[in-house]
């Protein structure tokens, strides 16, 4: 709660001098629940608190700085010792949350617990009632964490799905790049890259292979000058139907295997790479893009 300063400064002037304004806002509270309860119960008997002057005294002061006039705005909660192995640990007696109709919103209260198993001999007994109230506090407080923990999770969980959908995006860019390795050669002697075409690829990704990297040491068909091209012209016209289905799937942001695999869909699994070449070659005549 928010006690000002101006209240303080009339009710403990001393604390506030001595201790400063924290721990003179700690000592007044218990006051200024004194004077709106006036009396209390002490050994089975009704004790007058504070005087009734002092009491008076406080209560105008608090509504001088904005207090409400008949609501006590101090809630009284107990505390219950109780050992967790080999710590001494409080528990707040509480079992709800409410808010007092005099702007004391959030408030800490108390309710007494309802018994739900009687025993003879023990139910109604101070030390009976103090351990139900100390059981039903800790169930209340585990309650809370649990539900913390729920949100705390649940925080977790939306944030790994942003960072998964982000890491699949960008595997998805770098696919679309692909990376040209260069082989250097053992010796410091300059090689000469064969710059041939396989007559018979076994499959489409061995096709494309050949496009993108190279076979058994030799040049990617990709990288042919005008005059290798020329060398192999009528092999690498004919495959070049298939390289160029793929590369611009690659820039709809597909890989090159789930590109290879949606061609592989289209024209039927069970053809020949000769076959689906053969397909394509009609398809891009009739101008037919049914990988797409």
């Amino acid at each position: 709660m928010v006690v000002p300063a101006a209240f303080l400064d009339s009710i403990v002037p001393h604390c506030c001098a001595a201790f400063g304004t924290q721990v003179a806002r700690v000592l007044a509270l218990p006051l200024l629940w004194a004077a709106y309860e006036r009396e209390a119960p002490v050994s089975g008997a009704q004790r007058t608190l504070i005087p009734m002057r002092l009491a008076e005294e406080i209560q105008r002061e608090w509504i001088h700085v904005g207090g409400i006039p008949d609501v006590n705005p101090v809630e009284k909660i107990g505390l219950a010792v109780v050992q967790n192995g080999e710590q001494m640990c409080l528990v707040t007696l509480r079992t709800h949350r409410h808010d007092n109709d005099g702007g004391n919103e959030g408030a800490i209260g108390m309710e007494e617990p309802k018994m739900g198993i009687e025993e003879q001999g023990t139910t109604g007994t101070p030390e009976y009632d103090g351990r139900v109230s100390v059981l039903t506090s800790q169930l209340l407080l585990l309650q809370n964490r649990v539900e913390d923990l729920k949100n705390e999770l649940s925080s977790i969980l939306a944030d790994h799905k942003r960072y998964m959908v982000n890491m699949n995006t960008n595997m998805r860019r770098i696919a679309t790049q692909p990376v040209v390795r260069a082989l250097v050669p053992p010796s410091s002697e300059k090689r000469t890259i064969m710059s041939k075409l396989t007559k018979s690829p076994s499959d489409l990704f061995v096709l494309w292979r050949e496009y993108e990297q190279g076979l058994d040491g030799g040049k990617a068909a990709k990288d042919y000058t005008a005059v290798e091209r020329g060398r192999n012209k009528h092999t690498y016209s004919r495959r070049r139907v298939f390289w160029d289905a793929v590369v611009k799937l690659m820039a709809r942001g597909y890989t090159a295997d789930s590109a290879i695999d949606r061609i592989s869909e289209a024209y039927g699994r069970r053809l020949s790479v000769t076959q689906v070449i053969n397909q394509m070659k009609k398809d891009r005549m009739l101008g037919v893009e049914r990988w797409l």
